[in-house]
């Protein structure tokens, strides 16, 4: 799942466009009457938003984007190994905050399950933010 920073979070639109800041050119003015861009005023700092929606008229940045792909994230499978030696898997729900795994070592199959709190859900998503998982 890529982080597509030009679809809208609100209506997953991806018809949208940059918005630009600071004292504009004659030609971004007429980018900006023709629809390819947005002008979004002289007043600079990190929290302008980057991108408008055409559909919706919302606007939002990178890091607003970032967090709605990873707030989609329902379900994360992993495993390693498998036949004819050792086999380790583990499944997080994030829907149903549970986290179950399995096993086989030794000829023996083993199961096992846990379920999360919410704060351990948002901050195991914290960490695959950290970890950059999706880029």
């Amino acid at each position: 799942m890529p982080i597509i920073y030009k679809q809208c979070p609100k209506c997953c639109s991806k018809n949208s466009v940059k918005i630009i800041y600071g004292m504009p050119t004659h030609k971004l003015f007429l980018e900006a009457e023709a629809g390819k861009a947005k002008l979004g005023g002289c007043d600079l700092n990190n929290n302008n938003p980057e991108y408008f929606c055409k559909d919706c008229r919302y606007e939002w940045n990178r890091q607003q984007a970032i967090d709605e792909v990873y707030r989609k994230i329902k379900i994360i499978k992993a495993s390693v190994g498998g036949y004819p030696s050792e086999y380790y898997g583990v499944i997080i729900n994030l829907t149903k905050l549970k986290a179950t795994w399995d096993f086989t070592l030794g000829g023996k199959d083993k199961k096992s399950g846990k379920l999360l709190n919410p704060s351990s859900s948002e901050n195991f998503i914290d960490h695959l933010k950290k970890a950059n998982l999706l880029n």
